[in-house]
């Protein structure tokens, strides 16, 4: 019983630990009372290796070994439909527990990462083997970046992760790599125990990486060029890759777009050492990998400016079907269902003015008709067809006030 025990004491540890998923907890909780509730079963781990783990069968009267996945589907009856993904993930939380002190944690700075990259340590990506030179950026600023590397031998499993110096003192953990695996759990907790802060996620970033204290934060860096007569050459970089324009041989680089008296202007997205200009979404500030340059009519103010066209960049989310630009401030607007349909390219503002212009129009035009009739009879069935017909002039505009500074949009 008391090595049964030691598998209940791993799960009820993954339970304790504040830093796992709520939902991961709970299912280690409701697993590790399973198998209290199955005695007869005597799950405990297989003698050859803390990850097998070995069962009595009933029908047979033989022991055998299997994985823990296996045991929680097919001796204590989780459906793996339901519980396939909590299942992989209480797995690798397991196995964390299980080879928490066989994972040898390093921390490597200045041309040692190079060497990493090179060795492919962590396993392969875009940076490593014939393109671990760009890289250089790393072994560069070891006040900035240094890198931490697991290494199992019991499984020869490695694994690697950059860690950043921020200007503001905070120390941050980068993506780790591989990004899934056991592995993930032990170098988190190492991270955690030294004050890093760690990311929600180490997946492909997609736009700004937000940290559970949704801190923007930056990292001013030395840039150098490999050589006199080569270009600046810059790394995939996963967290801080927001940088700005290069200024005496050093740039900032951030997590996000904007942040404190910082504007991006490039992206370290690209896998062949450039750097990628950054367009920002003028409707919502998120960052975007294209722009669309759109074409407006020409629209007469009266202030003798003809706006014909202009640049816009816009995301994937301002570029929805029902987002459209008003044809009078040119402001981003979402058009609601009972928007009316002659009115549907004006933003609610200038659809406000257009009605009170619109009412005015017809209604003067109806007191000229009224005054210019012959009989009563003639002056009330004018002054019914004006207020009725859906447009009476054809340019309300003349009627509405004036674009000024506030309505003409900044390009």
């Amino acid at each position: 019983m008391a090595t049964e025990t030691t598998v209940v004491d791993n799960l009820v540890t993954i339970y304790l630990n504040k830093n796992i998923p709520d939902r991961l907890r709970g299912f280690a909780c409701e697993v590790a009372r399973a198998i209290e509730m199955h005695p007869i079963l005597g799950i405990r781990p297989d003698r050859s290796d803390e990850l097998l783990f070995g069962y009595y069968d009933a029908k047979s009267g033989q022991r055998y070994s299997t994985t823990l996945g296996k045991i929680i589907t097919r001796q204590l009856g989780f459906p793996p439909s339901q519980f396939c993904g909590a299942i992989t993930q209480l797995t690798d939380a397991y196995t964390a527990e299980v080879r928490n002190k066989e994972l040898i944690i390093e921390e490597i700075d200045g041309g040692s990462i190079l060497d990493a990259y090179h060795q492919a340590i962590g396993g392969h990506s875009c940076m490593t083997d014939a393109c671990y030179m760009f890289t250089k950026l790393y072994a560069d600023n070891p006040d900035r970046v240094s890198m931490v590397t697991g290494m199992c031998k019991a499984t020869a499993q490695t694994a690697r992760a950059l860690v950043w110096r921020c200007d503001n003192g905070d120390e941050v953990l980068d993506r780790i790599y591989p990004n899934s695996g056991w592995h993930i759990g032990v170098m988190e907790k190492w991270a955690r125990a030294r004050g890093l802060f760690v990311r929600p996620h180490h997946g492909p970033p997609n736009s700004n990486i937000v940290f559970k204290d949704a801190v923007k934060r930056m990292v001013t860096v030395c840039v150098k060029r490999i050589d006199p007569s080569s270009n600046y050459t810059f790394p995939y970089v996963d967290t801080f890759r927001y940088a700005t324009d290069i200024r005496v041989g050093k740039c900032k680089l951030s997590n996000a777009t904007f942040a404190n008296k910082f504007t991006a202007k490039w992206r370290l997205g690209s896998t062949r050492g450039e750097r990628v200009p950054v367009w920002v979404c003028e409707f919502c500030g998120s960052a975007i990998k294209r722009h669309h340059r759109k074409t407006h009519h020409v629209m007469d103010f009266g202030d003798g400016v003809d706006y014909t066209e202009r640049i816009e960049h816009s995301c994937g989310c301002c570029m929805m079907p029902n987002v459209r630009d008003c044809v009078f401030c040119f402001a981003k607007f979402t058009v609601p269902e009972t928007n009316r349909a002659y009115a549907s390219n004006l933003c609610p503002v200038c659809f406000e003015k257009h009605e009170v212009a619109d009412k005015a129009a017809k209604k003067a035009a109806g007191e000229v008709a009224r005054k210019t009739a012959t009989s009563a009879a003639e002056a009330e069935a004018a002054l019914l067809a004006a207020v009725l017909q859906p447009e009476v002039v054809t340019n309300v505009w003349s009627v509405m006030p004036r674009a000024t500074s506030d309505y003409v949009p900044t390009f």
